[in-house]
């Protein structure tokens, strides 16, 4: 019979148990590694396919050659290696027409302070397919102080006056609220300074005073601008050019402020 011919575990010296435990152990240890190693593998695989098309050229070109269509071509770049001031692959429009500063070798990605953004250009030149350019009025406050210039991303906010639930007395009340409207756009002008005399997106010394900013956005965007200046325009508030870090390309849910949660969380000075 096979239970005759079987042999038992108690059969077995404990030497060879110890020898079987041994390599029971090794085997669900490799088998331990070898998974963590091929989840490892599969998360650095995605990060790599996880990828930004940018701008890069298919042949040498030499200080203030003039860059046609036939020079770039789009290459993907794992997102976390790209270079923040590479010429996107949606922004090629921009630069086409215009001559580079330095030289660019073959297969280099094309970065914005490589470009000179000469009289051939113009702001119509820089705006892509879907895109739209929206021109915000600004003062030195809400034009971030002069320090804006054309090529640069920052993000909207806007503080607004709207209606809330009526008081004891039912009369109509309205609340002041901040909120950011748009992320991560890109300036095109700054006043009448497009950038297209400055390769670097600067402007000089004199020429740093505007009153208005204009901005790509996305088709769908231009309504919710042109109400959010009118909601300005008529309540007295306004709408704020911020500043943000090239590096920064996270886009987080906007989030409405109320001026009454702000102030419910001043702790008022011991006299």
């Amino acid at each position: 019979m096979f239970l005759e011919g079987a042999i038992s575990v108690a059969s077995v010296p404990r030497e060879g148990l110890y020898i079987l435990l041994a390599v029971g152990c090794g085997i669900g240890g490799y088998l331990a590694q070898r998974h963590f190693v091929d989840t490892e593998i599969d998360a650095y695989k995605s990060q790599l396919t996880n990828k930004e098309m940018v701008v890069a050229l298919k042949q040498r070109v030499r200080t203030g050659q003039v860059l046609d269509a036939g020079m770039l071509e789009g290459v993907g770049i794992p997102k976390q290696f790209a270079h923040p001031r590479a010429v996107r692959w949606e922004e090629r429009n921009s630069v086409v027409g215009n001559p580079v500063v330095s030289p660019v070798e073959k297969g280099e990605v094309l970065l914005w302070h490589q470009m000179d953004m000469g009289v051939s250009a113009s702001v119509n030149d820089k705006i892509s397919e879907g895109e739209k350019a929206v021109t915000l009025p600004v003062n030195t406050v809400t034009g971030s102080g002069g320090l804006l210039r054309p090529n640069m991303r920052i993000d909207i906010y806007g503080t607004f006056s709207i209606p809330v639930a009526a008081g004891d007395d039912g009369a109509p009340r309205q609340e002041l609220v901040a909120t950011r409207l748009l992320e991560n756009v890109v300036v095109v002008a700054v006043g009448t300074e497009s950038g297209l005399d400055y390769g670097d997106g600067t402007i000089g010394r004199d020429k740093a005073a505007y009153n208005t900013v204009t901005v790509l956005v996305k088709e769908k965007q231009v309504e919710k601008v042109l109400l959010a200046m009118e909601l300005a325009n008529a309540g007295g508030t306004g709408m704020y050019c911020v500043l943000r870090s090239e590096m920064d390309k996270a886009e987080g849910s906007p989030r409405m402020v109320p001026a009454s949660e702000f102030l419910s969380g001043l702790k008022p000075r011991n006299p």
